[in-house]
């Protein structure tokens, strides 16, 4: 079977990684070809070298979507595609150039959110009525589609590699760990005003973000340590030295940091909101805290540090809750939706 990816966004976030991700998952069972307009995406699928590539060099929208129609209509006279993968947030036109060629359409939205704009709600919702499925990361996130369309959308979870992780050194100081975009949603300072009178820790902050030049200025002790942006194999190192994961958010889709920390061994904090609850099995795997709540945060990260025992457990409890995201159990439902079966 023969599948064509579109992602038109033009820079390089998570919803381009998890094409990436997506083409090495299924690359066995499908032949791919790709059109994007982030150049760092198409790069690294031309060094794959496991599938067919277009770039669209356009920087304005409404230029990415004249040439987008142009080069799919060109594409659809050349080849015969099984199925299509709509990624991101910006191909909702590209719908209908498919919907009378009994060609399955497949949407992966990941940022439907109640703070998506209602613009944006309304394209997304017409986009859902045309596709075969929507395809979406958690249950939390299904829950922000209207429930009229919900049977439309199919729920299938981020993974993560199963990895060894060497035994961890005992720090002097514990190693608290955050990694997300410095924004307002993201409550970061949450965070950095539940640490200041804890002893014998360090906060690394690792993120780019509107905030961040505020809070590396206002949070200058030594503890904090504000990295900017880092690459994934730098944030490897840093989870592989961590004690203690923290994630403060307000809204997720996911939690794919988080998912990452219960890999690298990371005892995790968490803000009490729906994609947390799902990802820690409603908290069997992490300690959760009442959003925005600096002081149970702080009770919360003083009892990681005080008492091992109970990092430790917070630890072997996850070990057992990853193993539902490993890559061959994600597989096999793309493989089940993918070959078109309604289950």
């Amino acid at each position: 079977m023969k599948g064509l990816i579109i992602s038109l966004t033009p820079f390089f976030g998570g919803g381009e990684n998890y094409v990436v991700k997506l083409i090495k998952l299924l690359n066995d069972n499908f032949e791919f070809e790709v059109v994007c307009a982030c150049k760092t995406l198409y790069v690294k699928l031309e060094d794959l070298r496991l599938t067919k590539n277009y770039f669209i060099n356009e920087s304005k929208s409404l230029n990415r979507l004249i040439e987008s129609i142009k080069l799919v209509k060109t594409l659809k006279a050349d080849n015969h595609y099984d199925f299509v993968i709509l990624n991101g947030q910006l191909e909702t036109h590209l719908v209908f150039c498919f919907i009378q060629d009994n060609i399955k359409i497949f949407s992966i939205r990941h940022s439907l959110l109640p703070t998506t704009s209602f613009l944006k709600r309304i394209i997304y919702y017409i986009e859902i009525l045309f596709c075969t499925k929507v395809i979406t990361v958690s249950g939390a996130s299904k829950s922000y589609f209207p429930k009229i369309l919900r049977n439309k959308v199919s729920v299938i979870y981020n993974w993560h590699n199963d990895i060894i992780v060497e035994e961890k050194t005992i720090n002097n100081k514990k190693k608290i760990i955050s990694i997300s975009r410095i924004v307002k949603d993201k409550n970061v300072e949450t965070l950095l005003e539940a640490c200041k009178n804890i002893q014998n820790i360090e906060v690394i902050i690792i993120g780019d973000g509107d905030d961040l030049v505020y809070l590396r200025k206002k949070y200058s002790e030594s503890k904090y340590i504000f990295t900017g942006y880092l690459d994934s194999s730098q944030i490897e190192e840093h989870l592989k030295k961590a004690d203690i994961f923290v994630s403060c958010s307000s809204f997720e889709t996911f939690g794919l940091s988080v998912l990452e920390a219960f890999f690298y061994n990371v005892a995790t904090i968490l803000s009490d909101i729906p994609a947390h609850r799902e990802i820690s099995n409603n908290g069997k795997c992490s300690l959760l805290y009442p959003l925005k709540d600096t002081s149970k945060l702080k009770e919360c990260i003083e009892l990681l540090v005080e008492n091992e025992d109970k990092r430790l457990d917070l630890i072997s409890r996850a070990k057992i809750e990853r193993k539902k995201f490993l890559p061959k159990n994600i597989k096999s439902k793309y493989l089940s939706l993918l070959n078109l079966r309604n289950d």
